[in-house]
């Protein structure tokens, strides 16, 4: 039973409307209820409509950030089905479309004809326990949680190829929402929740793929300030594990690591020397004990924290924690430094000259 639970992070966090909500609690209750009561023809049943409000969902979300392409892709719909797609006002309204056929637009997230096949076999399935035909198929816990463990199969793959599509829809409304003058919501965590989660239908999924957008990639924006503190703001109140590592920190992580990349380890003289570019106009600098590799390169993490971390109003939103960052990267060099400024080498005497 329990396997089946992670169904629900493919699906929406939250909805505009309540009977959106209430509509996909009745669906996990009827699972939850008919597999409780060994009813696992039911049960299965519930769990396909779970698998195709998800697939509703993806598609409405292809639809809001790539209308043309979207249009462009009904070759071959009556008019009828043309006019329900275009005009749908939410992803439920898909429904009125030959469930199978509906399954072809996630050739638009790059899916082929043999994972579309997969995906719109689970349909045919369905209609088999769906009609009065005397049988029985899933009269078993067993049988019934391999048909659960085969649709998060497929759920995962279709989530996988989401992600652009989610990161347009992340870029959108960054591009649109910045100036707090001009969005439908003044309060940032007003105008996350309804302009971005509720019109795209976001699941926790889609949320941990946006937390993961690489920001910078929006530098060039004249507003990239104001667009990255958006960010920011949505990185926080949508954050996962508050152990997850910002872009910031991970920049000045990297920036750590890349002098170490860079050391020059002279074991003779117990030396750690750092070459700086020519555009530095700066000597090497000479790391003679632990203590001095620590300070430059807490020099190093501080340097790169401020060139990445968000402000607002000039002021940064966040602390750096130069130390911890540095003795996370050095404890893989740690059998080394030892070797490097031991006391036969190194009268332990600190010193950085540069």
């Amino acid at each position: 039973m329990d396997d089946a639970l992670p169904i629900l992070e493919y699906l929406p966090v939250s909805f505009q409307r309540k009977r959106d909500s209430d509509y996909i609690q009745f669906l996990w209750q009827a699972f939850d209820a008919n597999y409780q009561s060994e009813k696992y023809q039911f049960s299965v049943l519930a769990y396909h409509m779970l698998y195709m409000s998800f697939v509703y969902f993806s598609v409405w979300q292809i639809k809001e950030a790539k209308p043309e392409l979207f249009r462009n892709s009904l070759v071959g719909f009556s008019k009828d089905d043309e006019k329900s797609l275009l005009e749908a006002s939410s992803p439920f309204t898909f429904w009125k479309i030959n469930e199978s056929r509906v399954f072809r637009f996630l050739k638009l997230i790059g899916c082929d004809n043999g994972q579309v096949g997969k995906y719109a076999k689970l349909v045919k399935e369905r209609n088999d326990i769906a009609h009065s035909n005397g049988n029985i198929f899933y009269n078993a816990a067993k049988s019934t949680d391999d048909k659960i463990a085969e649709v998060l199969r497929c759920m995962e793959e279709i989530q996988s190829h989401i992600q652009p599509i989610l990161h347009e829809c992340l870029i959108r409304f960054l591009q649109e929402s910045w100036d707090i003058e001009t969005r439908e919501y003044e309060d940032v965590s007003d105008q996350i929740r309804e302009g971005l989660i509720h019109v795209h239908y976001f699941s926790q999924k889609d949320i941990e793929s946006c937390l993961k957008f690489d920001v910078k990639t929006l530098c060039d924006h004249e507003n990239f300030a104001e667009i990255k503190l958006l960010f920011v703001q949505f990185q926080a109140e949508y954050a996962i594990d508050t152990d997850d590592e910002s872009y910031w920190d991970a920049e000045t992580r990297i920036a750590v690591e890349a002098q170490m990349d860079i050391a020059e380890w002279n074991t003779e003289d117990g030396t750690v020397v750092f070459q700086h570019p020519e555009e530095m106009r700066r000597d090497a600098t000479i790391i003679e004990s632990r203590e001095a590799l620590v300070q430059y390169l807490e020099e190093v993490a501080a340097v790169a924290f401020c060139g990445y971390c968000p402000r607002d109003s000039g002021e940064y939103i966040y602390e750096c924690d130069e130390n911890s960052v540095v003795e996370g990267v050095l404890t893989d060099y740690e059998e080394r430094i030892e070797e490097i400024f031991s006391s036969d080498v190194n009268d332990g005497e600190e010193e950085v000259e540069s």
